[in-house]
């Protein structure tokens, strides 16, 4: 029963039809793509891992072939293909990976650098350390996204986040991370950029993509609005007292009684100048979409700006902590958030992601789930197979003490090994994980209605997973 029971979660997390419409997002929502003659300008690859600070273009790079079975990677959905969107116009691809490797490293602001970065979580290839560039991404590592023992690891993009301390000595991992892309498919007239209410020309993922979203270190700005809430326990069993949105955890403490799930959302930039991989600050060669008003059609509507034309799709970022009795004494905070004195905990909050997908794999789910407006969860691929291993890994967080963490690691290869903490059942500490379904059978697509379907029934658009 508890398998069952955590696999209805993931398809409450998941499926999540009909909570789109046409009504204007918050910052940094529903995404697009880009142009196919776009996708086909990389001819070179990639020479040498660029210093911070410098720009790499799509010309430099070219996609880089799987080194293993892809088949491997994958296993033939038992519950076939998912169904459609329904009345949500975009076509989303979601995912669940677990929380991998902990460093003081970050190869895009840092790279060759080890031990420089304030302190991350990883998610996704576990070989990502400060020394990674493009071409050993997609050469090592197995991945968090999937079976981490399976090295045949169809996803090897490194996603990087500020890493979640107690305030007592000890470093708080996630329970897991869910991971989504969104995009209007290609054949929707608003793909099209000289359509009178386009949001941009719709194109994939830029092979080798890279960057930083949320708040900026450099000059205290941020580009997103990421936000914070509380989520009942993983079972069911610890109540939220209430699910709203908020700027900083300190706000949620009031909110998340110890067992309930600290919840961190973040939406990356879905506009890309269709030029750059990366640029200086790491950020200026995407935005996030805005709504513009249009005389001549006597409305607003959302577009990407004439500096950044192509629609890409979001990447967005949810991870899941359980509270503890630290949380509720407001001792939680980011690490980053160290480095702004005064900062509420969480304002400091930013996500880092550097693409290195199998090339046949993302083109796949590109292909099926987003221009085929489909409702894929769980790594399910659109066309009847699915990433191999895509669990939620455990229902409980996990803490890791400080000291045993070294200034310059090595990143492994293979999962990292269970760190025990506490056996008080209120410390966020793994304890005997399991299995559930891979991915359970997607909830038939509701008939259209203006109400929210009930997995979404009293929350935002962002918590329905639109955002």
């Amino acid at each position: 029963m508890k398998i069952i029971a955590r696999a209805l979660m993931v398809a409450a997390l998941f499926v999540t039809t009909g909570c789109g419409g046409e009504q204007p997002p918050p910052p940094a929502v529903q995404s697009t793509a880009m142009s196919a003659k776009m996708e086909m300008t990389a001819t070179t690859k990639e020479t040498a891992t660029p210093t911070s600070g410098t720009y790499v273009t799509v010309a430099s790079l070219a996609s880089i072939a799987d080194n293993f079975d892809t088949q491997a990677g994958l296993v033939t959905a038992s519950w076939g293909i998912p169904p459609s969107m329904g009345s949500d116009p975009v076509g989303a691809f979601r995912m669940i990976c677990g929380s991998g490797q902990i460093a003081y490293d970050d190869p895009i602001v840092s790279p060759g650098q080890p031990g420089k970065s304030h302190l991350h979580q990883f998610y996704g290839n576990l070989a990502v350390n400060s020394n990674s560039d493009f071409s050993s991404l997609r050469a090592t590592g197995n991945s968090t996204c999937g079976d981490p023992n399976n090295p045949a690891a169809v996803n090897r993009s490194g996603y990087w986040m500020p890493a979640m301390l107690d305030g007592a000595g000890n470093v708080v991992k996630p329970e897991y991370v869910a991971i989504y892309y969104k995009r209007l498919p290609k054949s929707d007239p608003k793909c099209t950029r000289s359509n009178p209410g386009a949001i941009g020309n719709c194109v994939g993922i830029p092979t080798g993509l890279r960057y930083i979203t949320g708040y900026n270190m450099q000059d205290g700005t941020s580009d997103a609005h990421p936000f914070f809430y509380c989520q009942d326990s993983d079972d069911g069993s610890v109540k939220a007292v209430s699910s709203s949105l908020h700027d900083n955890m300190n706000q949620v403490l009031a909110e998340c009684p110890v067992g309930a799930r600290l919840t961190l959302n973040i939406a990356g930039p879905d506009c890309w100048d269709g030029k750059n991989l990366d640029t200086p600050d790491h950020r200026s060669h995407l935005s996030h979409g805005t709504y513009v008003w249009d005389a001549a059609l006597n409305k607003s509507y959302y577009r990407c700006d004439d500096a950044h034309p192509f629609h890409i799709p979001q990447m967005s970022l949810m991870a899941f902590y359980t509270v503890d009795a630290n949380f509720a004494a407001g001792k939680w905070h980011l690490a980053s958030d160290e480095m702004v004195p005064g900062a509420a905990p969480g304002t400091t909050f930013h996500a880092d992601y550097w693409e290195a997908w199998s090339p046949t794999v993302r083109q796949t789910w590109e292909d099926n789930c987003i221009d085929g407006h489909l409702n894929c969860a769980g790594g399910d691929l659109g066309n009847g197979t699915a990433i191999k291993g895509m669990t939620v890994p455990t229902t409980r967080s996990l803490l890791v003490a400080l000291s045993s963490i070294a200034s310059s690691p090595v990143a492994p290869t293979a999962p990292p090994p269970t760190t025990t903490a506490s056996t008080d059942p209120t410390s966020p500490i793994i304890a005997n994980p399991t299995t559930v379904v891979q991915n359970p059978t997607p909830t038939p697509t509701p008939t259209p209605t203006p109400t929210p379907v009930t997995v979404c029934k009293g929350k935002s658009k962002k918590q329905c997973g639109t955002g």
